[in-house]
């Protein structure tokens, strides 16, 4: 069987790619769910990993081959999650691949400080030791530039390399999924886990959890700025919010941070790392997927190659994807599951012909908050990295977000022009003051944004 894991907040700016027919995007995060995604197929076809297990090894397998119950395809955040709860069973058999290192120093159980420092954090966006290095292809409504899109590859994933921001998204994202199709996806029925898998600081109650292994901690600091900023928005006009991810999401606050004594508190501190002793799981680290195996319309295995030799690999239950917005999909189409049309041109044949899949788009106009404004009191271009030649061919910024630029500008305008700030140095970088009209604001936008 193959289950494309379920991906959170990765990749939701790339409503424009080719990634799958049913999957929920809104500029917070996204969702696969495989009787969709594989809607395409003809009947008996046997992708949907939520049907009957198979507990027989397939053919192949039996060849003096390596067998696993689960083999999961990358080490990311949903991968070491997935490799920690099925390898609880101690009669099922676990592997984890993962395209990068260790996130730990070389030869060394001591952990990577450019990883777990969490002031360290541009090290890793702009070092493809841990990162892809992944760049878009030039951007109609960004001057034509090349966005830089870091992406983890290494235990932990982009939890690894991120800002360690926590934030589940808006409540109504999830009720609109349910509406949407998305059965089992609504609040009420996600709040449990998001509280299960929570440890927060401050302790358990309604919306947060206190035990789980996901530590989660309150921003701290003095910062001047800080202040000033989240006093002038309640003087322009916005509530003041204990939690943004409780009871009163819209607001100004402080936010969590997945930050532990510390330490970056990523998922492979929370889930892998933990229960790297057990014998039913084997992580494996270096190993780069080629495809997955099939044996008619079923996924038996994958294709790796790991210190340059080619190995495979046979699953008795089920092959798990989760290497991200961008890998998953794209191991799909090396293995010949896509549009019949896209993959003949680089000589792929269609194992599975999912006819035109696309991100559905998010609505601009919207009654519940959707874009998070984050506050940093520093000046970080490009993620403090040089952009570089070529880019993904296929993938786009969704054109709504530059839609979005010119109300989140005025909005910071508007903030920035408050009585708070007046005490505090008054100097303006960018934009300068002569950026006032509609076509200069577009003109810097579109020379200066940038996608985090």
């Amino acid at each position: 069987m193959l289950c494309l894991a379920p991906l959170a907040r990765a990749g939701a700016h790339l409503m424009g790619a080719r990634i799958t027919r049913r999957v929920l995007a809104d500029g917070r995060g996204i969702c696969t769910w495989l009787p969709s995604l594989f809607s395409g197929l003809p009947r008996g076809a046997t992708f949907n990993a939520r049907s009957a297990r198979h507990s027989s090894a397939s053919t192949a397998a039996n060849q003096n081959t390596p067998s696993y119950s689960y083999v999961i395809v990358g080490a990311g955040s949903a991968g070491c999650v997935l490799a920690n709860r099925l390898s609880e069973d101690a009669h099922e058999s676990v592997l984890l691949l993962e395209a990068g290192p260790k996130d730990m120093l070389l030869g060394s159980v001591r952990l990577s400080w450019k990883i777990h420092m969490p002031a360290a954090l541009t090290y890793n966006l702009c070092d493809d030791k841990y990162n892809w290095h992944y760049h878009t292809l030039p951007q109609a409504h960004m001057d034509e530039r090349v966005m830089y899109w870091p992406r983890g590859r290494v235990w932990g994933g982009s939890s690894s390399l991120n800002a360690m921001v926590y934030i589940r998204g808006h409540a109504e994202d999830y009720d609109r999924w349910q509406r949407e199709g998305a059965q089992g996806w609504d609040y009420q029925h996600c709040l449990p886990y998001f509280r299960k898998a929570q440890s927060h600081e401050l302790g358990e109650d309604r919306y947060r959890g206190g035990s789980g292994p996901l530590r989660v901690s309150r921003g701290k600091t003095n910062h001047p700025l800080h202040q000033a900023f989240i006093e002038a928005g309640q003087q322009a006009g916005y509530p003041f919010t204990q939690d943004m991810n409780g009871l009163q999401q819209e607001g100004l606050g402080w936010m969590d941070m997945t930050v532990h004594k510390g330490k970056r508190w990523s998922t492979a501190s929370a889930y892998l790392r933990p229960v790297l002793s057990r014998p039913n799981l084997t992580a494996e680290v270096r190993c780069l997927t080629t495809r997955v195996l099939f044996e008619g319309k079923r996924a038996v295995g994958v294709e790796y190659t790991q210190n340059g030799q080619k190995k495979k690999v046979f699953a008795d239950k089920e092959v798990i994807l989760s290497g991200g917005a961008i890998n998953s999909p794209q191991l799909l189409m090396l293995s010949g599951v896509g549009n019949a049309n896209d993959l003949k041109p680089f000589g792929y044949g269609a194992t599975a012909h999912l006819g035109e899949w696309r991100f559905i788009r998010g609505v601009p106009a919207s009654p519940t908050p959707r874009h998070p404004f984050h506050f940093l009191p520093s000046q970080v271009i490009d993620h403090g990295a040089c952009p570089q030649d070529g880019g993904l061919p296929g993938f786009t910024w969704a054109n709504e977000k530059h839609r979005v630029l010119p109300c989140v500008q005025a909005l910071a305008g508007m903030i920035f022009a408050q009585q708070a700030f007046q005490p505090l140095p008054r100097a303006r970088a960018q934009p300068g003051r002569g950026v006032q009209t509609a076509p200069r604001s577009d003109a810097f936008r579109a020379a200066q944004a940038d996608c985090a």
